[in-house]
């Protein structure tokens, strides 16, 4: 007799349990029902039976731990409440408690260890505070840090992306090898050239709606991110207002990826097995899928009538098409690779920059010197201006305020000891950008 399984009949809007029984061998429910269980079962067991030589388990005493100092968390979540907030400001003496009660952790924000360790539902995560760790680990090491790429990102790749996510295909994928060489081919100098007309014409457009209603200055840089990224990647039309169905869709992806990759936000990142669970986040992440798959075949295929007609202009979905046959990838990859990257982390910093210039009008007014004396007042600035001043700016705001905190995440390999600390196999690893730019050596 197979193993027993309890399904849910919903007739005669009844609840009512059945009984399936396999007259010889397991059903494929049986099996998949059973594998979630023992999969449950293997977890809560590590969480409580483990042996202390790891030290991610909640049965060894503090004297046995050997990982680094971390926010204290609570019994058997551990931390997995504080990866929803703002884990790139946190260090040794935040706690749980002091985060509800204050808001605040209870010591000042730059005496964080250059690694920090945290747990959450048992599986252990390496927050990387210094780029003297994450150059020792993720560079030294990067047969154990690196070599096999990003842990996967469930929700992200494999369900709102479809595994076509080329900045979240693992280093080992054949897909990801392709797609690099695609790059190496549509980002070459000379093809660079090609878009800075496309840039050019964003700022004067820019400069024109900031005129025109200076109060909506986040909505001006969304447009003119996403105009530009669309331009140079599918030579789509410039986007006049915020009220393109396509900006909307491209902001849409951006704002939900984003949400989807942030620590913390699905359970599933955790506990593979809850991908086989039928729940209702997944629902809306095939939902997602389909939309957004719909969204980038059609701008692509956009591009590709114009080949086809012969009056396409310089963008990267042309010069992927056209070298299909040295990069190997297909249509719906090619697709995909193209995406909207960019978008959002863009209009961010811009946002971050108008801010700082706000808060510092001094600065604004010495960079304003430098453009008449550089540029003049008869022409609009080009690439080929130099504008050290005002790369200085820019660099500092992509210092002070990184539109993403945190890098890719990288799973360990195998067991690793740092600094006397002992790093187990699987542990995820985040190097923390914010905490980088903020350290003065």
């Amino acid at each position: 007799m197979s193993l027993l399984a309890t399904v849910l009949d919903q007739r005669d809007g009844k609840k009512s349990f059945c009984w399936r029984f396999g007259s010889s061998g397991m059903r494929h429910n049986g099996i998949m029902i059973a594998w979630i269980v023992v999969s449950i079962l293997s977890s809560l067991a590590r969480l409580f039976l483990g042996p202390c030589d790891h030290p991610w388990w909640f049965g060894c005493s503090a004297g046995h731990r050997t990982h680094s100092s971390g926010p204290r968390g609570l019994p058997l979540i551990g931390n997995a409440l504080e990866l929803r907030d703002k884990l790139w400001l946190f260090h040794r003496d935040c706690t749980v408690r002091s985060l509800f009660l204050t808001g605040t952790c209870s010591r000042a924000h730059n005496v964080l260890e250059d690694v920090m360790y945290l747990s959450a539902l048992g599986q252990p995560i390496l927050v990387l505070n210094s780029l003297k760790a994450a150059s020792e680990l993720l560079d030294r090491r990067a047969n154990i840090y690196s070599a096999s790429g990003h842990p996967c990102l469930i929700m992200t790749q494999e369900i709102i992306s479809g595994g076509l996510m080329f900045a979240l295909l693992n280093h080992v994928d054949d897909r990801w090898r392709r797609s690099r060489r695609a790059s190496y081919q549509a980002l070459t100098k000379a093809a660079v050239r090609e878009y800075h007309n496309v840039l050019r014409k964003e700022g004067v457009l820019l400069a024109s709606a900031f005129l025109a209603n200076p109060g909506a200055l986040e909505k001006h840089f969304q447009r003119a991110a996403a105009s530009a990224i669309m331009s140079i990647l599918y030579d789509y039309p410039t986007l006049e207002t915020e009220n393109d169905k396509n900006l909307k869709e491209i902001l849409a992806y951006a704002e939900r990826t984003s949400r989807a990759t942030a620590p913390g936000a699905h359970l599933v990142e955790l506990f593979p097995w809850m991908l086989y669970i039928p729940e209702r986040w997944k629902y809306e992440g095939n939902r997602d899928f389909t939309q957004f798959n719909t969204l980038f075949e059609s701008l692509f295929n956009r591009v590709l009538r114009a080949l086809s007609e012969g009056s396409e202009r310089p963008s990267i979905s042309a010069s992927l098409f056209t070298g299909s046959d040295h990069n190997q990838l297909s249509r719906q990859e090619m697709a995909w690779f193209s995406g909207v990257a960019g978008a959002e982390t863009t209009s961010t910093t811009m946002s971050w920059w108008a801010l700082a210039m706000i808060a510092h009008p001094e600065v604004q007014k010495r960079a304003h010197i430098e453009l008449d004396t550089v540029v003049g007042r008869s022409r609009t600035p080009t690439s080929s201006d130099a504008l050290p001043y005002i790369q200085a700016i820019v660099k500092e705001v992509l210092r002070w305020r990184p539109a993403i905190p945190f890098a890719l995440p990288h799973f360990t390999m195998e067991d690793d000891w740092y600094n006397g600390m002992f790093i187990p196999k699987g542990t995820i690893c985040l190097p923390n950008l914010f905490q980088f730019n903020r350290d003065p050596s």
